[in-house]
């Protein structure tokens, strides 16, 4: 029974011990992280290293340059200011893509564009 009460006596404090050290780790683990996001913003800032892989992830992953100039179309009503839509942060990007996007899905009677994209899509859709 002695054990007991001095358990239960001695286990608030060990407690209190245990997430003391849990929480200088996560704090430590927060610093490192943070410092990390930073470090890897400013080397995509000054390298440019973001624009041209963005650049060419969407060139990529649209598989076609006519593909390409419609997106840029949609997005920046040009193609000669391409920089313009990759050299912002990500969710600003995808914000202007899927405005673009709606455009297009909302005046799609209306607007030339080339059609290739949709009749892929019709055709993974069918």
């Amino acid at each position: 029974m002695d054990i007991q009460k001095l358990f239960y006596r001695q286990l608030p404090e060990l407690v209190n011990k245990f997430a003391g050290s849990i929480l200088a780790y996560a704090l430590l683990l927060a610093a490192v992280a943070r410092f990390t996001m930073s470090y890897l913003d400013l080397t995509k800032s000054l390298f440019f290293s973001r624009l041209s892989f963005l650049k060419n992830s969407m060139r990529d992953w649209l598989y076609s340059e006519a593909n390409y100039r419609d997106l840029l179309i949609l997005t920046f009503a040009g193609v000669d200011i391409e920089d313009a839509l990759f050299d912002q942060p990500t969710d600003r990007m995808k914000g202007q893509i899927q405005w673009g996007a709606n455009v297009a899905i909302g005046f799609l009677e209306n607007i030339t564009l080339n059609r290739d994209i949709i009749k892929k899509r019709n055709t993974y859709l069918a």
